[in-house]
């Protein structure tokens, strides 16, 4: 059987899985440089185990974002630019943040103080 879908319906479903991905993420908001008048904004969205799936960072502006997020779309047969593009415009929509450039990582990578979220859980 054969089914043909519209380039805005493979968008839709691609938001819809987007959105199902937010919706198990527990958002945490902290800023890095509490000691200084300059601020470092970090938006965190974990799992239930507790691993980083996207991370926000207000220093370069980048949005890192596992690369199981990728691979959840990869049914759609996107383009990586259009997966890209997608990310940015879901992110920017849903999150009120508009990332500057985005970043797939391995998963367990998006850790990169080495600290978890645990280990940042003074900044919350």
């Amino acid at each position: 059987m054969k089914f043909i879908i519209t380039e805005n319906k493979r968008y839709q479903l691609a938001y819809k899985i987007l959105d199902k991905i937010l919706d198990g993420l527990i958002r945490k908001d902290f800023d890095l440089n509490t000691d200084s008048v300059y601020s470092n904004q970090q938006v965190v969205f974990q799992n239930d185990k507790g691993d980083i799936i996207m991370r926000w960072s207000e220093s370069n502006g980048n949005l890192y974002v596992s690369s199981e997020v990728e691979s959840e779309l990869s049914i759609l047969s996107l383009s990586d630019m259009e997966v890209n593009r997608l990310i940015h415009n879901w992110f920017t929509d849903r999150i009120k943040l508009e990332p500057y450039d985005i970043y797939f990582t391995p998963p367990d990578s998006l850790d990169w103080d080495d600290m978890g979220v645990g280990g940042l859980s003074d900044y919350f």
